[in-house]
């Protein structure tokens, strides 16, 4: 894992991290909360040898002494040291629990014997320090190290530091209680993010679609908030972001390879909602506006949606045409430039992959290249139904919507194995709903589209009208002239149907009388 992705775990996931880090700085201050204060007193204790005659004497006790500091340091918690302290304090502690209180330590390399005692009470963890370290010195004295004959004991025990009251608690230490909480949720954050990222499997950015195919990224669409509302371009946004990435798609698709004529283009993608209609509907407009004659054909018989984004009549259309009860001429909308025309879905058949691999759409086709110069079809997602599958025989290219945060890895990976078992010629990607901030956006929405100059903008506005197209209409570069609605009707069709359209029948038999094209 690189940089860049260990960047984006903390992007995807930065309103979880803060939350944790948040949630751990408020836990550390409840604890602070409901923790008592400790106050610590210590009180200090002088081991040493008791005088004698000769040097080798005074070694030989020094020696012993050493060798004792253990086991004194021990002795402080034992009950023949504890019990008298709480008779004498009358404290109402067992000499177990007092225990738990008090710590005997021996400084390295020294004689000397510190006694520390926690407490709630600062004054009492004095007390209880200096009532220690006295019967300390007493039980040494005259119990432990008495020789019993009456003389002195070779070991002498004496008090050179008395416990005072502490200013300040101990614990709980304010500082540390929050470092721990804080660097405790985060780290649960960060290893919560890297765990969701690793079951994450969904496109995420461009580089995400690069690691799965090495097709070309044709074009990259941001995030728009709007775009469901507005999901064509209109002359008051034709300086917009997305719009000139329509225009980048144009561009590509049409200096793609000079040696190949990509006449009809197909548009599909792995599963509804990635913006296939919306993208393949935009990218005629923007084929429209250089004065090119373009049909957008709309594929998806299932779930159809191009007529309500073009507010045009959809009740009939291209299922009407395949079985012979419409004319061509009579079902072609005009578009909102004299050069783009639309064919809606019309009436929803029940065999619409039938149709779409039927010798009539194909023979349509095969007309309209000769009557346009683009033809544009929508098809419907590829793991949903096969129509895509069968539409790709006759274009000249696909192209592969991809929906970021919308697709899943498995599921892309799948179109592509389902376009190459029919040998479709795949073209590249559309990359749409990419982000337009962080790091997985792509670097170049970030430059010069941030905003519009105002004269610039009334300049584009004021451009567009003089074109023709009124605010909210979609703006055009070059007027056709031909209208729609004169095209010739296509005899073939004619001919190809078993019957005229006024002898079809009304119910679904009609839809059973398109023949599908023999295998070559």
């Amino acid at each position: 894992m690189q940089l860049e992705d260990v960047l984006r775990v903390f992007q995807r996931s930065w309103l979880l991290i803060a939350g944790l880090t948040i949630l751990g700085l408020l836990a550390a201050g409840a604890a602070l909360a409901v923790t008592t204060p400790q106050y610590q007193s210590t009180s200090r204790l002088f081991v040493s040898t008791q005088a004698r005659d000769s040097a080798s004497d005074l070694l030989q006790g020094s020696t012993y002494t050493q060798s004792r500091m253990i086991s004194y340091s021990h002795l402080v918690v034992q009950p023949v040291v504890l019990d008298p302290v709480i008779s004498s304090l009358g404290l109402a502690l067992t000499s177990d629990q007092l225990a738990g209180h008090v710590t005997a330590n021996v400084i390295t390399d020294s004689l000397i014997l510190e006694v520390t005692v926690s407490e709630a009470s600062p004054q009492q963890a004095a007390d209880i320090a200096n009532a220690v370290a006295a019967q300390l010195v007493s039980t040494i004295t005259t119990q432990i190290e008495d020789p019993g004959d009456g003389t002195k004991p070779l070991i002498a025990v004496s008090i050179i530091a008395n416990a005072s009251p502490a200013a300040n608690p101990t614990t709980p230490v304010s500082w540390l209680y929050l470092v721990v909480g804080g660097v405790g949720g985060l780290l649960l954050a960060i290893g919560l993010a890297f765990l969701i990222s690793g079951f994450d499997n969904r496109v995420r950015s461009v580089d995400d679609v690069k690691r799965l195919t090495d097709l070309p990224i044709l074009g990259h669409f941001p995030r728009q908030a709007k775009v469901r509302d507005r999901p064509l371009l209109f002359a008051d946004d034709m300086m917009s972001q997305r719009a000139e990435s329509f225009r980048a798609l144009r561009t590509n698709l049409q200096y793609f390879d000079l040696a190949v004529n990509h006449q009809v283009l197909l548009f599909t993608s792995s599963i509804p909602g990635e913006g296939k209609t919306t993208t393949s509907l935009n990218l005629a407009i923007a084929l429209a506006q250089t004065g090119k004659k373009v049909l957008y054909i709309e594929c998806d018989l299932r779930r159809p949606k191009s007529a309500k984004y073009l507010n045009v009549e959809g009740a009939v259309g291209l299922s009407d045409v395949l079985v012979s009860r419409a004319e061509l001429a009579d079902v072609l909308q005009p578009g909102a430039l004299p050069s783009l025309a639309i064919l809606p879905a019309g009436a929803l058949p029940p065999n619409p992959s039938e149709l779409l691999g039927s010798e009539q759409f194909e023979t349509l086709v095969t007309a309209m290249r000769h009557e346009y110069d683009y033809l544009i079809l929508d098809a419907p997602p590829l793991l949903a139904v096969t129509d895509a599958a069968i539409l790709s025989r006759v274009s000249d290219g696909v192209i592969v919507v991809v929906g970021t945060a919308q697709v899943k890895k498995q599921q892309l990976e799948t179109s592509f194995e389902i376009l190459s078992q029919v040998d479709a010629r795949v073209l590249g990607i559309a990359a749409n709903f990419l982000p337009r901030r962080g790091v997985d956006a792509y670097s170049y929405y970030t430059y010069g589209y941030g905003s519009v100059m105002p004269d610039r903008a009334g300049a584009e506005a004021e451009a567009a009208l003089h074109l023709g197209a009124q605010p909210g209409q979609v703006a055009h570069e070059q007027p056709h002239s031909r209208s729609h609605r004169r095209l010739p009707a296509l005899v073939e069709l004619d001919t190809i149907a078993e019957a005229t359209p006024t002898a079809e029948p009304a119910g679904d038999d009609v839809w059973k009388r398109v023949r599908t094209p023999s295998r070559r």
